[in-house]
């Protein structure tokens, strides 16, 4: 997710509770997270989806740090890199389809459908492919070189996997004949 909307976030929703150098500290503790020496090696502070439980781990440490900080600084520095977890939770995780899967047993029901972006395509907050792109069947390159970081694994692992179904299927099917 980029600084803007991490920072525009966390002003909205937490302006109204924290005097504004206590809001500045939070918000640049929960930049710091996007930086280079935690965007590589560190992939649960992003909560990438192959590492789900590893992020959830580190939500976690984030409020055991947060309630045995020794100082204010060091608590709107715990709370600052909780809230990043989180959003970035929502922004680069597939938790709709996580819930889908957890819940279909529960659920009496004959589909289940994640709109995935829809509603931000509505909405005028995502911008669409081109119209070329929509119509050869593209527009996912476009995501991909919109998004690279919440989508690029996603797509690697989607796309991997449905090759090898691919091939084994080809496979069974020359065998057959």
């Amino acid at each position: 997710m980029l600084h803007k909307y991490h920072a525009a976030m966390l002003a909205e929703t937490l302006g109204q509770f924290f005097a504004p150098f206590a809001l500045t500290e939070i918000i640049a503790a929960n930049l710091w997270q996007d930086s280079p020496f935690t965007l590589l090696g560190h992939p649960q502070i992003h909560f990438d989806n192959s590492q789900f439980a590893a992020a959830l781990t580190y939500i976690d440490q984030q409020h055991a740090c947060l309630a045995r900080a020794k100082d204010s600084h060091e608590m709107r520095a715990a709370f600052g890199r909780l809230t990043h977890g989180a959003q970035d939770f929502y922004a680069h995780s597939n938790y709709v389809d996580l819930w889908l899967a957890a819940n279909r047993p529960r659920l009496n029901a004959s589909a289940l459908l994640a709109v995935g972006a829809a509603f931000d395509l509505l909405a005028g907050r995502r911008r669409r492919a081109p119209r070329w792109m929509q119509r050869t069947g593209t527009e996912w390159i476009y995501r991909l070189a919109m998004e690279p970081r919440r989508l690029g694994s996603r797509y690697t692992r989607v796309n991997a996997r449905f090759l090898r179904l691919l091939v084994q299927d080809r496979f069974r099917r020359a065998a057959r004949t």
